[in-house]
């Protein structure tokens, strides 16, 4: 059996073996008579990982590896008072007592704290200081903080976008052994990456999706399913001869340009995980107010302009007794709806503007083929930034009002207003309904029904709910 430290844990955890990191924490603790492997058995036990959960045991075993001077107990116990497990929540003290620690050099609070940055925990929201610790913990290693740096670079969230730099870090995270990030290698060797330099290699992707069947972040089965498909079907082509160096050495293919001589830009399908992640942070939940700032009902947008413009559906902001209507992202961004810039009610879409300020945007397009593969971003049930998959089902659904795209991708109450997107990652329409005695016979406005009839605005969302009452 391997014995407890602290780097193992931190990458079991990682890697949500919680019953091997149960079983090493207590060895480590009982038997070796280490402090820190305390903290560890307390996270098991607050989540009931590995153990039965006990959220009071938990917090006695952080006091007693902070008794012994274990800081990894004071940052579990600061993450108690965030959550407000077995103590009154506080994120203010959470954020002092980890902020703390995290001056004192301790990888696992560096990473922590970058977490408390992105989500405005005792703080206000800071990309750039939370890309900045999650840096300081990669430096040393630590294994999630390592694919943080990775998401950062790639997505460009609190620094530059530099996808190179995402492939480099991702590189270190399977080396470590970081599970999320074998994911990514298998989809940067499946699709290949221009932006990066990287190759498709089917043969490095299959390595990588079976190292990715072997961890514990795969548990259902539909995800087994889809994994297993991936590897058949990269099996079948031409794999890489021996030796082939995998950042790409060939010259690149000469530049396509139309008629007019203007280069044309090359479209690259995407695979959902990349989707996700540069679109989701575009999407957002749209939530309605009444005079007593209670919620009477929600939905979702999304941006496609870097200024505030964004996306949703009419019924969405129709909301009679709605006094004040707010767009919350995925950072837990907060931006007001302060017009509506035009509207079709028949129609179910809206344009509308958030307060002043530069937001990431989702592009648009007005292509698309009945059988291409589609996904849904939005907030179904309140189960916020759901992104889904299906098929784009039918292109012209026609209810004597309205012509409506029909796709498979699941939704329910919530995702209205969401994006539909294509393959690359491109919104195609807005979605909009559902036809309930169905299965998955979900609907959505085409973006070309907005371009076309852009009526009914503008005016100032204070005028437009007056008109509803």
């Amino acid at each position: 059996m391997e014995k407890f430290s602290v780097k193992r844990a931190e990458l079991l955890l990682c890697r949500r073996e919680y019953d091997e990191l149960y079983r090493m924490a207590c060895e480590g603790a009982y038997e070796s008579g280490q402090p820190a492997a305390y903290a560890f058995m307390g996270y098991c036990a607050q989540y009931g990982k590995g153990c039965l959960k006990d959220p009071a045991r938990a917090v006695g075993l952080y006091k007693k590896a902070i008794r012994f001077g274990q800081d990894h107990g004071t940052c579990m116990l600061a993450d108690c008072y965030a959550e407000g497990v077995e103590v009154e929540k506080d994120e203010n003290r959470a954020f002092s007592i980890m902020s703390a620690i995290a001056e004192k050099g301790l990888a696992y609070a560096e990473m922590r704290l970058g977490f408390y940055y992105s989500k405005g925990i005792g703080c206000e929201v800071d990309k750039a200081a939370s890309f900045e610790w999650y840096m300081k913990a990669a430096e040393q290693d630590q294994p999630t903080a390592v694919k943080c740096v990775a998401v950062c670079y790639y997505t460009g969230t609190g620094t530059e976008k530099d996808r190179k730099k995402a492939y480099i870090w991702n590189c270190k995270g399977a080396e470590l052994g970081n599970p999320w990030a074998f994911k990514s290698m298998a989809s940067y060797y499946a699709n290949g990456e221009d932006a990066a330099g990287i190759g498709r290699d089917p043969k490095k992707a299959v390595y990588w999706y079976r190292e990715l069947l072997k961890s514990a972040i795969v548990t259902y089965d539909f995800e087994k399913d889809f994994i297993e498909e991936q590897i058949r079907k990269l099996e079948a082509e031409e794999v890489s001869p021996p030796g082939k160096q995998y950042i790409r050495q060939e010259p690149e293919p000469p530049v396509q340009t139309d008629s007019t001589g203007k280069e044309k830009s090359i479209k690259r399908i995407l695979p959902g995980v990349m989707i996700d992640q540069l679109c989701s942070p575009a999407v957002f939940m749209l939530t309605n107010y009444n005079v007593n700032r209670q919620v009477i009902g929600f939905g979702s947008g999304f941006v496609i302009k870097e200024e505030g413009i964004a996306l949703t559906c009419y019924h969405v902001l129709n909301q009679k007794d709605a006094v004040f209507a707010e767009a919350v992202f995925e950072n837990n961004r907060k931006a007001p709806i302060i017009s509506l810039i035009a509207f079709c009610e028949e129609e179910d879409w809206a344009v509308i503007k958030l307060s002043e300020g530069k937001y990431p945007v989702v592009p648009i397009s007005t292509n698309y083929r009945r059988g291409e593969k589609v996904y849904a971003i939005g907030n179904p049930e309140g189960l916020t930034f759901t992104i889904s998959e299906g098929l784009l089902s039918g292109t012209e659904r026609n209810d004597g009002k309205r012509t409506m795209l029909q796709f498979s991708a699941p939704t329910s109450p919530g995702s209205s207003g969401g994006a539909l997107l294509n393959e690359y990652g491109e919104a195609i329409g807005i979605t909009s309904a559902s036809i309930v005695k169905g299965q998955n016979l979900n609907l959505a406005v085409p973006i070309a029904c907005v371009r076309m009839s852009m009526k009914g605005g503008p005016m100032s969302y204070d005028v437009f709910r007056r008109r509803l009452q």
